[in-house]
């Protein structure tokens, strides 16, 4: 996963929050988010979203072109997530429920139902974010660095996991 993340964390736009999820045949979705723009209360402006995008597609080409990525790194990205049994990556500026967070890489591992697990890497974590993600039941702190965040099937659900008390 280490490999992963450097990889990611040198490609990554500075002024856009970016997902990545890779389908299991030769498509991947997109979305951009303006991180000036975004708000705990998830009142975000979406700069681009797009589904179901070819690899080395002329359309996948011109919106990677918008922020300087190529298809290049796509492919070894899709690459090293399969090494990891993942689907997707994503960069957020701040995560986006937690008032005190700091930049993170989010790992999306692959599940079989419409759950989602994800794991969230930091460069560093205060104390202030890692009590307020305590206080979230579907958040897990592993160290001062890495998180896990489970996803109900719904918004707002946590499908019944309560990670609270622990």
């Amino acid at each position: 996963m280490i490999v992963c993340v450097k990889h990611f964390n040198a490609l990554k736009p500075d002024n856009y929050d970016m997902f990545l999820q890779f389908g299991e045949d030769d498509k991947v979705d997109i979305i951009l988010w303006d991180n000036g723009k975004i708000d705990k209360n998830l009142e975000n402006k979406t700069v681009l979203d797009d589904y179901g995008l070819r690899l080395q597609s002329q359309k996948l080409d011109s919106i990677l072109n918008l922020i300087h990525f190529k298809q290049e790194y796509l492919i070894r990205l899709k690459h090293d997530l399969a090494e990891i049994n993942c689907k997707s990556i994503g960069y957020k500026h701040k995560i986006w429920h937690i008032h005190n967070s700091v930049g993170a890489i989010e790992i999306g591992y692959i599940t079989h139902d419409f759950y989602g697990l994800d794991y969230i890497i930091t460069d560093t974590i205060d104390q202030d974010f890692l009590n307020e993600a305590k206080e979230m039941c579907n958040y897990k702190i592993i160290n001062n660095k890495v998180l896990v965040r489970f996803q109900g099937p719904s918004w707002g659900d946590d499908g019944g996991v309560n990670w609270c008390g622990e």
